[in-house]
């Protein structure tokens, strides 16, 4: 294929960044391990949402928020999850869940961040998360932040419970979901929120040329990595995923795609929480290190909220430009 793209596929245990009792240190005390008391996270017991905090005139649950100055990134996520404020010094953003794994940076109290992530790891007795840090929302409407990486969120195992953030908002889409939104959502808002029926969503199809580098092999590989993406039909003459929305489609082995081609217009159907999500296993490829329970959990939740195809029409074509 003569374009060079690659694929935007979250490598895990190769990016990325968290703590305990006594991975939390500020001025060489361990935090208050009692921690504050989180607050509700706008959705009830049954699902549904309900009111969440208000956002600030800037459109963030923090208005002093320091994504917006030099050195942010756009998330691209529309704003649509859950946000929350770390509560502790010292907190520690590391590249993979666990106590062990390594870090370039600590997290201090009242830094804002989002949840990216579709749910909480367990390992070495704390429930980690995916986040982006120093968050807010731009003018545009998009999450910005500073980076991206892992922290312990709270002990899952002793007493006392040891609570690192405060949960300040959750939001999910109105029904029925358009693929724009759908490309956008975070995923927290992909596990925890009702997506609905996820039928006629309308895009363009394009794909990488490479997969990701990394030292382990998934299975099934199709809920791993996928060579098609639905993309933005608006962005056709830009380079691949450069400013349009855009989301991986995985098709079962059922499902032929030999006929498809780059830039063909299409209308899809698809469902999260395929069967085979059950299977999903990473295993070392060749004489590298296994992979760690943070990186089988991780898989396992990504695979989850996998965009399966049901259905997929062809309704026209788009002859993309070499990028």
């Amino acid at each position: 294929m003569p374009a060079v793209r690659s694929a935007l596929v979250l490598v895990l245990g190769l990016v990325i960044v968290a703590c305990s009792p006594a991975d939390i240190v500020a001025s060489g005390e361990a935090a208050d391990a009692s921690g504050p008391a989180s607050t509700p996270i706008g959705l009830d017991p049954s699902g549904a949402e309900s009111p969440g905090p208000e956002r600030s005139s800037e459109g963030s649950p923090d208005a002093s928020v320091r994504a917006k100055g030099a050195g942010s990134m756009s998330i691209g996520y529309l704003p649509y999850g859950q946000w929350a404020t770390v509560t502790a010094d010292g907190l520690r953003l590391r590249y993979s869940p666990g106590l062990d794994e390594q870090f370039d940076r600590t997290l201090d109290a009242g830094t804002s961040i989002f949840v990216l992530g579709s749910g909480a790891v367990n390992v070495d007795g704390f429930s980690w998360y995916y986040v982006a840090h120093d968050a807010g929302l731009g003018s545009d409407g998009m999450v910005a932040a500073e980076g991206v990486g892992w922290i312990a969120g709270a002990s899952s195992e002793g007493t006392p419970r040891v609570e690192n953030l405060a949960w300040t908002d959750a939001s999910c889409p109105p029904l029925p979901i358009d693929a724009e939104t759908f490309a956008g959502l975070s995923g927290w808002a992909l596990e925890a929120c009702d997506t609905g029926t996820l039928t006629g969503l309308v895009g363009m199809l394009d794909q990488p040329i490479e997969g990701p580098i990394t030292p382990f092999r998934y299975e099934p590989e199709w809920l791993w990595f996928s060579p098609w993406f639905l993309t933005d039909p608006d962005e056709a003459n830009d380079v691949f995923l450069s400013k349009g929305w855009n989301f991986a489609i995985h098709h079962p082995p059922s499902i032929p795609t030999d006929a498809l081609r780059r830039g063909d217009l299409v209308r899809i159907s698809g469902h999260l929480n395929d069967p085979a999500a059950s299977d999903c296993d990473v295993m070392p490829s060749g004489d590298a290190v296994q992979p760690t329970e943070g990186v089988k959990q991780a898989f396992q939740l990504e695979c989850n909220v996998a965009f399966v195809v049901d259905t997929l029409e062809v309704i026209g074509h788009t002859d993309l430009p070499e990028g």
